[in-house]
């Protein structure tokens, strides 16, 4: 089972966020958190699934072009070694003819472009968890790892 932390009484879900941008991943990070998620950051694809060993997440948010490791490498990893499956939302800022249909084909929940919408991130990560609305509350500081 994938590790949790303690919020206001309750399990926040682990969620691991991969992006090479650290700008977009603090926004990305910080806006999950207020969620009530726990993030893990990593800084490409080698460093998330090498956390994703680790951690075992709930789910993973990853960036499609990073150095080391791209999203799709991580969701095919993702996908092959999670039973139950892990949801897998992949995010690029480059939309090639294609590459939202071959996410979702290869296992991804979603594929949203950048901008992220931030609410649409946070609502397609509760569906995914079966979470609903109840990602709603204030994350404890010694909790909120990133």
């Amino acid at each position: 089972m994938a590790g949790r932390c303690q919020l206001d009484g309750q399990a926040g879900p682990v969620v691991l966020l991969a992006d090479d941008d650290g700008s977009i991943r603090a926004a990305l990070a910080e806006a999950l958190s207020a969620s009530g998620f726990v993030v893990r950051e990593a800084r490409s694809g080698i460093e998330a699934l090498a956390l994703f060993a680790i951690e075992r997440p709930d789910a993973v948010v990853s960036d499609v072009s990073m150095p080391n490791g791209n999203g799709f490498e991580v969701l095919e990893k993702v996908v092959a070694s999670s039973v139950p499956r892990i949801p897998v939302i992949l995010v690029s800022g480059q939309t090639h003819p294609g590459d939202r249909e071959r996410a979702i084909s290869r296992g991804a929940v979603a594929y949203l472009t950048k901008p992220v919408g931030l609410q649409e991130l946070v609502g397609i990560l509760s569906t995914a968890l079966g979470k609903g609305a109840s990602l709603h509350f204030s994350p404890d500081p010694y909790c909120g790892g990133r």
